[in-house]
């Protein structure tokens, strides 16, 4: 598995073989209008700040991975305003991570 992918499982608790799901696809699967589309299998771990701008290693941190399916990955590699929009989303979850283990520790 390449370093990227491990710190990405490490980071959301995913263990080698599971199934990781599109960020994209779920945070879509949840807005109001949207329709209610598929949520697909992240195929991609994409890296929101480019590898190529500053170095892989640099760039190899969760708040800079992302899960996404095939789809959405082309999207945000062909457009900077959807790749804005996947790091918004990606954020989200980040803080919803925190936020529940938050919970979790002063949890009685």
């Amino acid at each position: 598995m390449e370093n990227h992918k491990k710190i990405y499982c490490n980071y959301f608790g995913y263990d080698v073989g599971d199934t990781i799901k599109c960020e994209v696809c779920l945070y879509d699967l949840h807005l109001p209008f949207s329709e209610k589309t598929k949520v697909r299998v992240a195929v991609d771990i994409h890296h929101i700040s480019p590898r190529g701008m500053g170095g892989s290693k640099l760039k190899d941190y969760p708040e800079n991975l992302m899960a996404l399916c095939r789809e959405h990955h082309l999207q945000a590699e062909l457009s900077k305003d959807f790749n804005k929009r996947c790091k918004v989303i990606h954020l989200k979850n980040i803080i919803k991570k925190i936020e529940d283990e938050q919970i979790k520790k002063y949890k009685w």
